[in-house]
């Protein structure tokens, strides 16, 4: 007896096979997706009674044609030269698409030198994000690039001030400050709205509040008489942070 196959490649074993002309095939009804062959689940309605398969546990019979072993492989390998044509073709695209990736990431870093290497050595899912996104597309938007540039200028900014921040007074002390708001940004809590000011006082050292107070607006100057809370150092700048401060009139 002639030994036959299912297309991908299982033996039908002792499954009654159908002939229709030169067509062969086998009836099959697999177990129910939904509920695995139980007929029921977890489920409220009608008692859990699976609603895929009415609670059979079968799936709705299908014809699956089977082959010999001959008839299979010519079909094997008819489905392999269309994979490789397919895999082919799509290499041909992938490659072409990697080159105008390429052309465009070329001419992208000479119209912005040096800012897709700045935003590699970046942390954050934010430039994570712009990286992949440049990676993929080989350029930015304008919106992007423009909000890059502002925070490029802005770490500048930060490094030739930095370079120059000492810190201030004693910790725990009282100490008066005459600071100019370069940073502020507010956050609404469930406690209240919260202030983030990051200042430079009259030396070049840097000043950083966080609190319930509004201290004055960006590129405003205040004098405060605040405590000391901490020295610390963010990305190679030392920073005085203060708490309690209360703002002294002009």
């Amino acid at each position: 007896m002639t030994e036959l196959y299912f297309r991908s490649g299982s033996p039908v074993g002792n499954a009654r096979v159908h002939v229709d002309g030169e067509r062969r095939y086998v009836v099959v009804q697999p177990s129910c997706a939904k509920c695995g062959g139980l007929g029921h689940g977890p489920w409220r309605q009608d008692g859990g009674l699976c609603y895929r398969c009415g609670g059979f546990g079968k799936e709705r019979a299908r014809n699956e044609r089977v082959y010999t072993a001959e008839k299979l492989a010519v079909l094997q390998a008819a489905q392999a030269k269309r994979d490789e044509k397919k895999a082919a073709k799509k290499a041909a695209a992938d490659a072409a698409a990697r080159e105008q990736i390429d052309a465009a990431a070329e001419q992208f870093s000479a119209e912005h030198p040096g800012l897709i290497d700045w935003l590699r050595a970046k942390r954050g899912d934010f430039f994570q994000s712009l990286s992949e996104q440049f990676a993929k597309r080989g350029s930015l938007s304008d919106a992007q690039v423009a909000a890059l540039v502002r925070i490029r200028a802005q770490d500048a900014e930060r490094a030739a001030t930095g370079s120059a921040s000492q810190h201030v007074g004693v910790v725990g002390d009282r100490h008066r400050f005459v600071l100019c708001v370069r940073i502020v940004r507010s956050f609404e809590t469930m406690y209240g709205m919260i202030y983030l000011h990051v200042c430079d006082d009259q030396d070049g050292n840097v000043v950083v509040y966080k609190g319930s107070k509004e201290l004055a607006g960006r590129g405003e100057t205040v004098t405060v008489d605040a405590t000391v809370s901490e020295h610390g150092e963010r990305e190679g700048t030392k920073q005085t942070i203060i708490k309690r401060p209360k703002i002294i009139a002009a």
